[in-house]
């Protein structure tokens, strides 16, 4: 099942789920984390770190030109490894998904394994900046 059939799926399991088709950068990919900079634009762009201000607004999980996808903000998503069902999901340093506690940038947890490839997806909205 591919990533966009799981999320659109979700519903018929009563999973809460939140896609929404939006403008993009060019150099979003499938399965990145996007932020969005409403100052800038309305668009999303792809996390490199950890340390931005905007808050993650999802992940994308479908590109349908270079300046177009599809972003999961609150959902099911699957084709990770190596999870340990019921842990935290954070914001990495590098701006990817990490099951590993960050040790700078923001605190930021993400949602939660619920398998050992799968993730709930739903960023908190609390986020602490360590020192």
């Amino acid at each position: 099942m591919s990533i966009i059939q799981s999320a659109l799926s979700q519903e018929a399991l009563g999973v809460k789920t939140v896609v929404l088709d939006i403008d993009c950068d060019s150099s979003v990919a499938v399965n990145d984390l996007v932020y969005q900079d409403l100052i800038v634009s309305e668009e999303v762009y792809k996390s490199t770190n950890n340390t931005h201000l905007p808050k993650i607004f999802g992940i994308c999980i479908q590109k349908y030109t270079s300046t177009r996808c599809r972003v999961l903000c609150m959902g099911v998503v699957s084709g990770y490894t190596d999870l340990i069902k019921g842990k935290f999901i954070f914001w990495g340093t590098s701006g990817e998904i990490t099951s590993t506690k960050p040790s700078d940038g923001f605190l930021h947890i993400l949602g939660f394994a619920i398998s050992a490839t799968k993730i709930y997806f739903s960023p908190n909205n609390i986020r602490v900046l360590q020192s």
